[in-house]
């Protein structure tokens, strides 16, 4: 009830009511003079600018399904490239120290690749935004952790510089990159987040 009285073309019915009340005993055209007449008028406007809003809800809705639809895709297509089970068990959640597969990185690297081409294919802005963000957070990681992580002599690994010389400099760096992991890892968060929460992610 709330929501129809907050409607502005109520008083298309109160107004007329209210006038011809008032000026009842005046010589005034017969749409006012009457009570019936009056209030059908009325009720007519009200009918056709009801149709008129309805139809453009319908439209909206229709153009937001199709803007679902294709962020949707865009969103499988990017979310794809990223083992996102493993990037978090064995990268996001667990300490550099420790080393990452080169499985779990190559996957990340593949996401940003990708992600650069299918930049700004979202159309949904919040999502655009969430996206920019996380990808931000993911590349201040790379950048980072491409300097001070190495293969040798773990070929399946990347790890912090262990070597005695390096040893007291590659656990700094290690904490380095855990705390930019975690940052990663909170935006991917609030990322998954809305995905639910909107109906992009199952």
């Amino acid at each position: 009830m709330s929501k129809i009285l907050s409607k502005w073309y109520v008083s298309l019915v109160i107004a007329p009511v209210l006038i011809t009340y008032l000026t009842n005993h005046f010589s005034l055209p017969l749409l006012l003079g009457d009570w019936k007449l009056s209030i059908i008028f009325s009720l007519i406007i009200i009918i056709v600018i009801l149709t008129i809003e309805l139809k453009i809800q319908r439209d909206d809705n229709k153009s937001n399904e199709i803007i679902k639809k294709s962020d949707t895709e865009t969103i499988r297509r990017l979310l794809g490239f990223l083992n996102l089970k493993l990037i978090q068990e064995e990268v996001l959640q667990n300490e550099s120290w420790n080393g990452y597969p080169h499985e779990a990185i190559g996957s990340i690297i593949t996401y940003q690749y990708e992600s650069r081409l299918l930049e700004n294919k979202l159309i949904d802005k919040n999502l655009e935004v969430l996206f920019g963000n996380f990808n931000d957070k993911l590349k201040a990681f790379t950048d980072f952790s491409s300097v001070h992580m190495h293969g040798s002599p773990h070929p399946d690994f990347l790890i912090p510089f262990k070597d005695p010389e390096y040893r007291d400099k590659g656990w700094v760096d290690s904490k380095k990159i855990d705390k930019l992991a975690q940052d990663v890892y909170e935006e991917l968060e609030i990322l998954i987040g809305y995905l639910k929460r909107e109906g992009y992610w199952e």
